[in-house]
């Protein structure tokens, strides 16, 4: 049935596609045709995964929060830990679903309204079907409970909140000096030719393998490119507006009412102030309110309703009915441009990007973890939810075989496309005589490296006997002094300082090679933390040290749940393998 589906598939789509790609395209309508797992692709807690339950929720995560959540081993720790929630009994009720919906779309800003036209338009940003968003939604609910259930038994005492607040605080001045590597290349030795070998061998996997790369062209019907050709005539504004006119109804009530109304909203259920704090729970349950989805029934006898006019929302609603006919247009074009490639004896992608008047792209050659990055086309997943990398490198095996395919249509945020390989780079290994220049200069500058760190042990030394100006002076090295700096403040700024809070005024560090030079640090001064300021920052440091004992548990339990689950991935296991082999076999 796969096989059928994909070698049928542009028909397929050119008798469904334009006719039922109102607001969702036709790849997307043929992935719910193709529900049956293709294969698993691994097994956790002893249940078999398949392939389109991975990828299915690797999409609707990066069309959401964008391509890192989509990565193999998040996804995976997500269905690992929505297997433990559903273990655990946990639910995500109706009232929690559209509370977390609202404050995503809106961002939590009271003056975005959360209506049809917002939803939709938020959806269409990100290529998502409401379904798919909402499910996705209920599993960031169903994870941010099942952590609560660990973090909540984090406890705080008094003392860890003072010891904490001495170590924020307190301050040290410092003078320096610094030994740069580069001064001492004359002295570094040159690397023999075993020394050089022997580093090219330790280094050659990791440094210095080149993995199998392809290159491709692609035609892309972009969604911004295509807005601008379309119309909206005001016929059609008003036909939108006038069916979803409830969607911009407006309740006023007398301001002095109003303002009551808020201060008891204020003092009885927690403002909604950013995505993540609804979502990975950190902020309280969601307030008790009524069954209807949107906006509150509730009107005091007073207020009164009217509907936002046509004028104010023309644009808005102009800029929703644009972006869907942008959207259909992608489609109908991608398949025409795709049509005219199947039945063309040789495919000339420029010249049909230039008929249909879409977007004509020719890449340098990539790797697999290289691909997310092409432009428009790296987030672009087939009508399988298959991603672009992989769609690519399934290509590229029957590529070597002399095939010369049209890619199914590809899916992105940003638009529709198609493409097909140009050309194929097999991995390998640089040679030796390539790197060797690299090779010979990373060793004296690491040796040169060790020479400035002798010269510092014999500087400190001396600076026991005579005074740290007085050595350094005589080295004619530059003295330097930093303000009275925190703890925190040196990490970020001077992480050369940090073992000055350790030590005594007067004392001077051991060299402390850092980057490529190395420090010699004194002492110059200590300031305590004020006792007076503790109060003020108390609370702050309070949940500073509860959230790092929060994430410490968290992290603990999440071990050991990676460990009950007996989690393996096939898939990765199969490609690991797939690319050790070499080019051909």
């Amino acid at each position: 049935m796969l096989r059928i589906l994909r070698k049928h598939q542009k028909l397929i789509l050119l008798v469904l596609g334009v006719s039922l790609a109102v607001i969702w395209s036709s790849t997307e309508i043929i992935s719910r045709l193709v529900s049956e797992p293709l294969e698993s692709a691994g097994e956790i807690f002893g249940r078999k995964v398949s392939l389109g339950e991975l990828q299915n929720n690797a999409y609707r995560w990066g069309a959401w929060r964008g391509p890192r959540e989509a990565q193999r081993e998040i996804v995976w720790e997500r269905l690992i830990l929505l297997d433990e929630a559903q273990r655990a009994g946990l639910e995500v009720s109706d009232e929690e679903l559209r509370w977390d919906i609202e404050a995503v779309v809106t961002q939590g800003r009271p003056e975005i309204p959360f209506d049809e036209t917002t939803y939709q338009s938020f959806l269409n940003s990100r290529n998502l079907r409401a379904e798919d968003f909402e499910q996705t939604i209920r599993e960031a609910r169903l994870i941010a409970k099942l952590r609560r259930t660990i973090t909540d038994a984090a406890i705080v005492t008094e003392s860890q909140v003072l010891q904490r607040f001495k170590k924020e605080n307190e301050k040290v001045k410092a003078k320096y000096v610094f030994l740069p590597a580069q001064d001492f290349l004359d002295e570094a030795k040159e690397p023999e030719e075993a020394e050089i070998l022997k580093f090219y061998q330790a280094n050659a996997e990791e440094r210095y393998h080149e993995p199998e790369k392809v290159r491709v062209e692609y035609v892309a019907a972009l969604f911004d490119h295509l807005a601008a050709k379309v119309e909206v005539s005001q016929e059609e504004i008003n036909a939108y507006y006038a069916e979803h006119k409830e969607d911009f109804k407006v309740i006023e009530e007398p301001l002095e009412e109003k303002e009551q109304q808020d201060e008891a909203s204020s003092s009885e259920s927690p403002s909604v102030e950013s995505e993540s704090e609804v979502l990975e729970g950190e902020s309280d349950e969601p307030p008790t309110s009524s069954d209807e989805p949107l906006t509150s029934s509730d009107e005091s006898p007073t207020a009164q309703t009217r509907y936002k006019p046509l004028e104010e929302l023309a644009g808005e609603i102009e800029a929703v009915l644009r972006e869907r006919k942008a959207r259909n247009l992608a489609t109908e074009t991608i398949i025409k441009a795709t049509t005219d490639l199947d039945i063309a004896q040789t495919p000339d992608f420029e010249a049909t990007a230039k008929k249909h008047g879409l977007s004509y792209i020719s890449p340098d050659f990539f790797a697999r973890d290289e691909a997310a990055n092409l432009p428009y086309i790296g987030n672009s997943v087939d009508y399988e939810n298959k991603s672009f990398a992989e769609v690519a490198f399934e290509m590229l095996g029957r590529y070597k075989e002399g095939a010369d395919e049209i890619s199914p249509i590809m899916s992105g945020s940003e638009g529709k496309f198609i493409f097909h390989i140009t050309d194929q780079s097999p991995p390998r290994t640089q040679a030796l005589d390539e790197v060797r220049p690299e090779i010979i200069q990373e060793l004296k500058s690491k040796d040169a490296l060790e020479v400035a760190k002798t010269r510092a042990d014999s500087l400190w030394q001396k600076m026991g006997e005579a005074s740290f100006e007085e050595v350094a002076g005589a080295e004619g090295l530059e003295i330097k002094e930093t303000d009275f700096v925190t703890r925190w403040g040196a990490l970020s700024a001077l992480p050369f300082v940090e073992p000055a809070f350790d030590m005594e005024i007067g004392q001077i560090a051991a060299p402390s090679p850092y980057q490529d030079k190395v420090y010699l640090v004194k002492v110059e001064a200590r300031e305590e933390a004020d006792p007076a300021e503790f109060d003020t920052q108390k609370e702050w440091l309070r949940l500073l040290v509860s959230w790092e004992e929060k994430g410490r548990l968290y992290q603990e339990w999440l071990d050991h749940l990676r460990s009950r689950a007996n989690f393996v991935d096939f898939q990765a296991e199969k490609a690991k393998k797939q690319r050790e082999e070499p080019a051909g076999t």
